[in-house]
């Protein structure tokens, strides 16, 4: 009996000293992403663009040429209920981008085609920038391709509205 209560307290002890480091990682999520799409060979409205974080939706009507050195300024927030139809933008950035350092993707804009532009800032402050052809090319995965039909609807009827 005396082994038995010897190894109950061992076990005992053994969980007890046991530490989880579930609680000390933090997930890295997005904070915000800045999109748009953009045309070199235009006479306005050259670059759409607008950000969308987890609070709201906004647009720069200030821009109107895209740029490597872009900085987004807020110029209109959407309503509350815009945001809403349109907040599913930030759980549907594909692996890819997420897990991505930046990239150009096919041959955005060459031949007066346009590209889109994405800024993804994630919560640990890094962030990261894609320019992706219009066209579907080699180097675009299926999901990437279904994220820029989603972009290309979501550009066209926030447009509409302001």
């Amino acid at each position: 009996m005396r082994s038995f209560y010897g190894i109950l307290i061992s076990f005992t002890f053994l969980f007890l000293s046991c530490n989880s480091d579930d609680d000390t990682i933090t997930e890295n999520t997005i904070k915000s992403l800045v999109f748009g799409k953009y045309s070199g060979e235009c006479l306005e409205n050259c670059f759409n663009v607008f950000e969308i974080d987890t609070e709201k939706i906004a647009k720069d009507n200030t821009v109107n040429y895209y740029s490597n050195d872009f900085t987004f300024k807020s110029s209109f927030v959407y309503s509350k209920e815009v945001f809403e139809k349109y907040n599913s933008l930030l759980s549907g950035i594909p692996d890819e981008l997420k897990n991505g350092t930046g990239k150009v993707y096919g041959c955005p804009d060459c031949v007066d085609q346009g590209a889109f532009y994405f800024r993804i800032l994630m919560s640990d402050g890094k962030v990261k920038k894609y320019n992706i052809d219009v066209d579907t090319t080699e180097d675009q995965s299926t999901e990437i391709v279904v994220f820029k039909n989603k972009i290309t609807n979501t550009i066209e009827e926030l447009r509409l509205i302001n």
